[in-house]
């Protein structure tokens, strides 16, 4: 996660108020790390691993929240989804409501300015699909709908840190899938 700064003053729908200047951690997917999907498209299986490797990146950023001091302070998460779904926007919500965010729609909705680099971004980002995950474009819309990730640190520390964060640990040394961990990278100067 990166340290940020809230631009504006909001409340989460756990009741958590963040003010203009709160920290905040910037979240970044990272596509490399999602399995690609088979020829016959989403399936159980693909959706199942999808999920495993979200939450098991959700309990490493937990445990970075509750020991790395550059994140000891963020009040809340977020992160900027474009993603879609045959079973339309709803099926979205369903699937991060499950790992515990909250979706809402961007700052600035309908200006030109973001119309037109959201057009742009939907071009970019169906050139990359078609390169690199074909099958994933299969019945889905060109445009797709921007939505805002949020979850504050107490949802992300009560679901994915404590107990949760010590099974993960254990699953890890299992073999359970993990994502490579951005901020300690960077300590080490490895990441970007």
């Amino acid at each position: 996660a990166q340290r940020v700064l809230a631009r504006k003053p909001m409340r989460l729908a756990h009741g958590v108020r963040i003010r203009a200047g709160d920290p905040l951690g910037e979240l970044h997917l990272w596509n490399e790390h999602i399995a690609r999907m088979s020829a016959a498209g989403p399936q159980l299986r693909w959706s199942l691993r999808t999920q495993r490797v979200l939450a098991a990146t959700l309990r490493q950023l937990a445990r970075a929240a509750a020991t790395d001091p550059r994140l000891r302070d963020v009040k809340a998460f977020r992160g900027s989804s474009a993603i879609s779904h045959r079973a339309g926007a709803e099926q979205v919500r369903r699937f991060f409501d499950r790992l515990g965010f909250e979706l809402r729609p961007p700052p600035r909705r309908g200006s030109v300015l973001r119309r037109i680099h959201d057009f742009f971004e939907n071009i970019l980002i169906w050139l990359l699909t078609w390169t690199f995950n074909r099958e994933a474009l299969r019945g889905k819309p060109f445009m797709r709908a921007r939505m805002e990730l949020w979850m504050s640190r107490e949802v992300l520390l009560t679901k994915y840190g404590g107990k949760a964060g010590r099974v993960a640990e254990k699953a890890g040394a299992r073999g359970e899938p993990r994502m490579a961990d951005p901020v300690a990278e960077r300590a080490r100067g490895d990441g970007a």
